[in-house]
């Protein structure tokens, strides 16, 4: 059985759990950092997953297993671009407290093709090792089945201790996702044995340079200066008739200068003090 099946496996695990973590807290940054956004993503995450298993389950195409690593390539990066963008075609402007109802609607949206096509990899992929085994005339055994598992669950395990220590805080999610596209792009054109098909690589790629060239260069009428990733969440500055503002997962955290906050903490005491010409505040 050719080895390059089993690591395909073992890759379909690492991609889906760094896409999913990426696109977790991509989409807890555009709820506002509303919690809730975890249960409903793992939900549908799950929901759309187990959609495509049953749906892979009844593919017969021996080259199916090898065009769902191409067909993820594709879709990887647009889903990151479409989470700012479907929140606008709700009507949801920077700044506001997504609902619930838009929360549900945004997550759905931009989970269900990528997930969709994740779960299609598992049952192609046992496909795939079903056929192996029986050239190989070994007759119908079930040990390809747990190993199948076994690789994937690897892989995945793999992903998350990458994702935890190496990607978090340190890349940018547009890098990581365009990343895990090209993975997924080398990944189907080893399986499917055409060498034309490494241009696939090019897709993710090109998807990046497009959503790069299309980045805001405002958030709520202010001037974006830096956009970093700490390992807890995402922090944007922004700059505003000279004040600068700090959000963190979607939420302004705090301004400075704070000129009000500063006023209101002077104005108390000196309006407490009976001759409030000189006032010690500590």
């Amino acid at each position: 059985m050719p080895w390059s099946r089993h690591i395909a496996v073992a890759a379909a695990g690492f991609i889906s759990l760094v896409l999913q973590s990426v696109l977790l807290r991509e989409l807890l940054t555009a709820s506002s950092g509303n919690e809730l956004d975890i249960g409903i993503t793992l939900a549908i995450w799950l929901l759309s997953v187990g959609a495509g298993s049953f749906t892979g389950e009844r593919v017969s195409a021996r080259w199916a297993f090898g065009a769902s690593f191409i067909l993820l390539s594709a879709i990887a990066v647009p889903t990151l671009w479409a989470i700012p963008h479907v929140l606008e075609a709700l009507g949801v402007v920077s700044g506001e407290t997504v609902s619930l109802k838009n929360t549900f609607q945004l997550t759905l949206i931009v989970l269900l093709p990528a997930c969709f096509v994740v779960g299609l990899q598992f049952p192609l992929a046992v496909a795939a090792f079903r056929e192996e085994v029986a050239q190989d005339g070994q007759g119908v055994q079930d040990g390809y089945v747990s190993l199948v598992y076994g690789l994937e669950a690897l892989g995945a395990f793999a992903g998350g201790l990458v994702f935890a220590f190496v990607i978090s805080g340190r890349l940018m999610p547009e890098v990581t996702v365009a990343g895990i596209g090209v993975l997924a792009a080398i990944t189907g054109a080893v399986l499917l044995g055409r060498k034309e098909l490494f241009a696939a690589c090019l897709l993710p790629l090109a998807a990046f340079a497009a959503l790069i060239w299309t980045a805001p260069y405002e958030w709520m009428g202010g001037e974006i200066i830096t956009r970093a990733q700490s390992r807890y969440s995402e922090i944007l500055v922004t700059k505003r008739e000279g004040q600068y503002n700090f959000i963190s997962s979607g939420k302004p955290a705090f301004s400075y200068p704070d000129s009000e906050t500063v006023e209101m903490a002077v104005h108390l005491p000196m309006a407490l003090h009976p001759n409030p010409y000189r006032v010690l505040n500590v």
